[in-house]
């Protein structure tokens, strides 16, 4: 059953296989380059990743299939912080705040392993910072 009825199953598949095949192109050029290039496309695949759960999850798709994924948006996460010419994470930010709230609500959602909540949460960094986070966060 389709969560957002705003928009048809059609409309979800559809836009699903694009974010696939872009998500595919992203990690070719991310595998073909070193770790201190391509911030702007690491940033562009965390961003679908998230963007495909979520729309995943408004399409209808079970919870159980859409928490398998849920891993591969915070290693996006990880790989985008992870290089030397990153951007630095501010919690200041309007975007990165809700984008990550976002996360780390999907992930309590999902039903999320301690070990995977632990790693979103040492990579967003602002636990102790923002009690809507904290409250999400424990």
């Amino acid at each position: 059953m389709i969560r957002d009825s705003r928009k048809s199953l059609v409309h979800w598949d559809n836009h699903i296989s694009i974010l696939n095949d872009v998500m595919k192109e992203h990690q070719r050029f991310i595998d073909s380059i070193s770790l201190s290039h391509g911030s702007a496309t690491r940033y562009a695949l965390y961003l679908n990743r998230m963007d495909f759960i979520i729309s995943c999850y408004s399409r209808g798709d079970d919870f159980d299939s859409i928490a398998k994924d849920y891993p591969s948006v915070v290693d996006a996460l990880e790989s985008y912080y992870g290089p030397p010419t990153s951007e630095q994470f501010s919690f200041d930010q309007l975007d990165a705040y809700i984008q990550d709230l976002w996360l780390v609500s999907l992930g309590v959602l999902l039903n999320q392993q301690e070990a995977i909540m632990k790693r979103v949460i040492l990579i967003i960094d602002n636990f102790g910072k923002d009690a809507v986070f904290d409250r999400l966060a424990t």
